[in-house]
C-alpha cells in the first residue's frame, strides 16, 4: 500500500493521521474565520487568503458513511426509546414511557423518512410544517443567522431549499399531533430543547449522544455509522421503491446534475413529490409499533 505524505509523517511520529475532513472543517475553517474577523476589524487586512481554501478529499460521502443494515434498523427502532423507556432523560433504560414530545424520538424517524441532513431537521421551526392541497410538508429553507437565538442558517446552501412531503407513516406515528402541541404552546422551534453551541450548531450534542452512547449500547455502532447514516438509508430505500433519481435529489436538496441545473426554477411540484414519497418503503423493517396506538406522550 502506498502511503500519502501525511500518512508517512504520522507513521513516523507514531500519530494517527488527520483526516482531510477534520483538516478542512476544523483547521482551515478556523483560519478562515480568523481572517474574516481581522478583515472586518483591522485596516491592514484587506483580504482573506483562506476563501475557498480546502484540502482535496479522495473519498466520497458514500465512502465516509454506511447506511444502517436492516438488522441494525430493527434493533434501533426496537430500543426502549421507541418501545418504552423510564423517562425522557432515562431513554436508554426500559420503562413505560414513549417520549413522543422529544427530539430524541423524532430526529431519527424524520431523518429516515426525509433523507434530510441532521442540521436541517434539528433547526426546524413550527412554521416550517405546512400543508398545501391536502399534502403536509416540511419547508427546509435558508434563514439568516438569528443572533437572538444564536442559531445559524439551516441549510447547507440556498440551492438546498426545498419542500419535503411528510410520509403517511409519519402522520400515523403522530408527527402532526406533535407539531400541533408545539404550536399550541406557542413554540417557535420544533425542538426547542436542543440548544445551540457557541458556533450556532444545535445538532452537535444530540448527534454525539446517539453516536457515543445509544448506538454502542445497542451494539450497532461502527466507524461509519451515525445519524448521518439515515440519509444513506433513505436513498437506498427510495431507489428500491422505484422512486426516480431526480426526485430523490429534489427530496434530499441536491443540485441537479449538468445543464439541467441552469434552466427553470429548479423545483419539482409538491404534488409530484408527494406521489413519489408515498411509494417509499423500508424492506424488512416493521415500524408499526411506532403508531399512536402504542405508548403515551411524555411531557
Amino acid at each position: 500500500m502506498v502511503l500519502a505524505p501525511r500518512q508517512k509523517k504520522a507513521q513516523r511520529l507514531a500519530l494517527e493521521p488527520m483526516s482531510v475532513k477534520t483538516a478542512n472543517n476544523k483547521y482551515l475553517s478556523t483560519l478562515y474565520n480568523l481572517f474574516e474577523f481581522a478583515r472586518g476589524n483591522y485596516d491592514r487586512v484587506d483580504r482573506n487568503p483562506f476563501v475557498n481554501a480546502t484540502f482535496p478529499s479522495r473519498s466520497t460521502p458514500r465512502e465516509e458513511w454506511d447506511p444502517f443494515s436492516v438488522d441494525a434498523l430493527r434493533t434501533f427502532f426496537n430500543a426502549p426509546l421507541y418501545t418504552g423507556c423510564k423517562s425522557v432523560h432515562q431513554w436508554l433504560d426500559p420503562g413505560a414511557v414513549v417520549p413522543r414530545d422529544s427530539a430524541r424520538f423524532w430526529l431519527p424517524v424524520l431523518l429516515l423518512y426525509t433523507g434530510a441532513r441532521v442540521n436541517e431537521i434539528c433547526k426546524l421551526r413550527v412554521a416550517d410544517v405546512g400543508e398545501e392541497d391536502g399534502i403536509p410538508f416540511l419547508s427546509i429553507a435558508w434563514v439568516e443567522d438569528d443572533e437572538a437565538s444564536g442559531i445559524a442558517g439551516r441549510v447547507k446552501n440556498v440551492s438546498s431549499e426545498r419542500r419535503v412531503p411528510i410520509h403517511p407513516d409519519l402522520v400515523a406515528f403522530g408527527f402532526l399531533d406533535f407539531v400541533s402541541r408545539a404550536r399550541a404552546r406557542g413554540d417557535e422551534r420544533l425542538f426547542s430543547e436542543l440548544k445551540p453551541n457557541r458556533h450556532g450548531k444545535v445538532y452537535s450534542t444530540i448527534s454525539q449522544r446517539f453516536s457515543d452512547t445509544f448506538l454502542p449500547r445497542l451494539n450497532i455502532k461502527t466507524d461509519k455509522t451515525s445519524l448521518k447514516s439515515f440519509r444513506h438509508n433513505f436513498v437506498d430505500a427510495a431507489r428500491n421503491s422505484r422512486i426516480p433519481d431526480e426526485i430523490v435529489q429534489a427530496l434530499k436538496g441536491d443540485t441537479l446534475p449538468g445543464t439541467l441545473a441552469r434552466y427553470g426554477h429548479g423545483k419539482t411540484d409538491l404534488e409530484i413529490l408527494g406521489a413519489e414519497m408515498r411509494k417509499l418503503r423500508f424492506k424488512g423493517v416493521d415500524l408499526a409499533h411506532l403508531k399512536l396506538s402504542i405508548g403515551k406522550p411524555a411531557r
